[in-house]
């Protein structure tokens, strides 16, 4: 083990466990494990429960729980079945995830006919480590929906109420806000040794830093108004171009004092630690040109913006898309209708709805109705009426979309179709590869990859990108070997619909050194930039920049990290002159 990890398995003692006599007294505590991405912060934690879970000294610590995303629900199965079970007490590892369905889910935790134990009773009866993920974690203990409301009070018997003796919440710094469902069904877990693991605890405010300390130490920081007053707005107020020097003084003052009151429960430690041990990095700002095209499109979009009121993030999706490729406003296009036709025969199977039918404007009672409709209805919503909701990511952003749509069919009709006024009606023209810089650049980095034996990994945050990379992929040959790309075999990819093992296989096969053939993995930024190891690859594209820095850094330590063997090239892509640069821009601002 390296010394900070040695640390860090200190820092989990003294803060869960603390001696072995208040152990078996009392109610214990938790901490935040903020080591930066790539440390090893999940060898740690298995250490530790390796320790105290197999302690005759601590007979009342036997089980823990560890909720992650569903991503790396696998990945932890494999680290700590790697690393215990050479031991003369490897931990026994109980998967809640590996069920299809809520009643498959209930038999697990209950005895079956014949009094045999099921897992989840063995778990309670003998110890080990529990493994589930965040979504399936909030299903199981807060639906109350019809079917499924028989079943409460059998999950929260065992995951709530006694429920585990250590829990461990993996990329904790997706419990960032205290009044969503996720924030109150894990701070209702009765154990209060609590462990949060994240990379990037400070994402975007103090008050998500807040919610994360409050979870391992309820009023550590006081009620959230307090914490405003005392420490959030003082320092957002010496943050400021025209701050005063009084301001400044205050913001540096209350940033010491919060520091110095998280040093015992907070432990951080960066890439630094261990920079003289891991393989040089490279990062590389590739500005790239729109095509004659592209920049055609763009303007277009722009002016039919300026005279009329749209629907902002609409709009700006668009503009992403187009500085993808012009191709990409097409697979939006079926892609939505896909979308639609499924929602229609989801809502009624035997209703015939005919193209020609007339739109009548939304009651004053249907627009204020909005407001109280669920998330998942108002996307279900907005798809229907020709919207888009993949960069619409808060409730009230979906509210003021779905009224826009709302009122513009009654009018109009959706604008969905508003570059076939100037898209060329060659097809081959917009099938060109030549038609984007950026897919022009990927793939002479792929050529010069191949070429010198190295892999590739490519980010992204719109699946319809990636649906364009592996359309090019299939049409495109390497000139000079006359490689074919073949999915599954030259190239995989990982997204939401992926399910865990087919992700797992796709990940030992990219990474295994044996298989030179597959050097190329496309990831969907939210779904696999964060948990998982892709050390085969040595070079990383970030296709498009994120207005949360942290999801691009989170990417690029999928390579960057502990087993890397070559020296690490990232390559980050940014549309010039385009609204890219100003997110590029805003990023280095944010991070420094």
């Amino acid at each position: 083990m390296k010394p900070h990890q040695v640390e860090g398995i200190k820092f989990l003692w003294r803060n869960v466990v603390e001696n072995v006599n208040r152990a078996n007294r009392g109610k214990g505590d938790g901490c935040i494990l903020a080591h930066c991405m790539g440390l090893g912060k999940t060898l740690q934690v298995i250490a530790f429960l390796h320790t105290v879970l197999h302690s005759p000294h601590l007979p009342k610590l036997r089980t823990a729980l560890v909720v992650c995303p569903l991503g790396t629900v696998l990945n932890w199965c494999k680290e700590i079945d790697m690393w215990t079970r050479k031991s003369d007490q490897p931990i026994a590892i109980y998967n809640l995830s590996e069920t299809k369905s809520f009643h498959e889910r209930a038999t697990m935790l209950k005895m079956n006919k014949h009094k045999s134990l099921n897992p989840v009773c063995k778990w309670h009866k003998k110890g080990g480590v529990m493994m589930t993920g965040y979504k399936m974690f909030l299903l199981m203990s807060s639906s109350k929906k019809g079917k499924y409301k028989r079943y409460n009070h059998l999950f929260a018997e065992h995951m709530l109420q006694p429920g585990p003796d250590i829990v461990v919440c993996d990329e904790g710094h997706i419990i960032k806000n205290e009044a969503t469902s996720l924030c109150t069904v894990m701070s209702s877990i009765k154990t209060r040794r609590r462990v949060v693991l994240t990379g990037t605890p400070l994402q975007n405010n103090l008050m998500e830093y807040y919610c994360m300390v409050n979870f391992i130490k309820p009023r550590l920081l006081g009620s959230a108004k307090e914490f405003n007053n005392r420490f959030t707005h003082p320092i957002s107020n010496g943050q400021h171009v025209d701050s005063t020097e009084k301001d400044v003084k205050l913001m540096k003052k209350r940033s010491h004092v919060l520091h110095e009151l998280l040093a015992g429960c907070v432990q951080r430690k960066d890439i630094d630690c261990l920079r003289e041990q891991l393989m040089p990095k490279y990062e590389y700002v590739l500005r790239v040109r729109l095509t004659p095209l592209q920049r055609y499109l763009s303007t277009f979009k722009c002016s039919d913006i300026s005279n009329r009121k749209g629907c902002l993030f609409q709009d700006f999706k668009n503009l992403l898309l187009v500085v993808c490729h012009p191709k990409v406003l097409v697979l939006d296009k079926l892609r939505r209708e896909q979308q639609r036709v499924s929602l229609l025969n989801e809502d009624d199977e035997s209703s015939e709805i005919g193209s020609e039918e007339e739109i009548d404007p939304p009651s004053p009672d249907e627009l204020l109705r909005l407001p109280t409709m669920s998330v998942q209805e108002l996307k279900k919503l907005i798809i229907s009426k020709g919207g888009s909701v993949q960069h619409i990511r808060e409730k009230e952003d979906l509210v003021s979309c779905a009224k826009l749509l709302l009122t513009k069919s009654a009018d109009t009709g959706p604008d969905e179709l508003w570059y076939e006024k100037v898209m060329p009606s060659d097809s081959n023209l917009i099938d060109s590869v030549e038609m984007s810089g950026k897919v022009t650049l990927l793939l002479r980095i792929l050529k010069h990859s191949a070429q010198v034996g190295d892999k590739v990994v490519v980010f992204s945050q719109s699946l319809l990108t990636l649906d364009l990379i592996e359309d090019v992929l299939r049409n495109v040959t390497m000139k000079e070997n006359d490689t074919i790309w073949v999915d599954d075999i030259d190239y995989c990819r990982i997204d939401g619909s992926v399910k865990q093992n087919s992700r797992k296989n796709c990940i030992d096969q990219f990474n295994t050194h044996v298989d030179v053939r597959c050097r190329l993995m496309l990831v969907s930024t939210r779904a696999g930039g964060i948990g998982i190891n892709l050390i085969g690859a040595n070079r990383a594209i970030v296709f498009d920049a994120s207005w949360n820095p942290t999801h691009d850094v989170q990417s690029i330590f999928r390579i960057y990290r502990f087993g890397q063997s070559k020296p690490c090239f990232v390559y980050r892509f940014i549309a010039q002159g385009t609204m890219e640069e100003k997110i590029y821009d805003r990023q280095v601002g944010w991070m420094g």
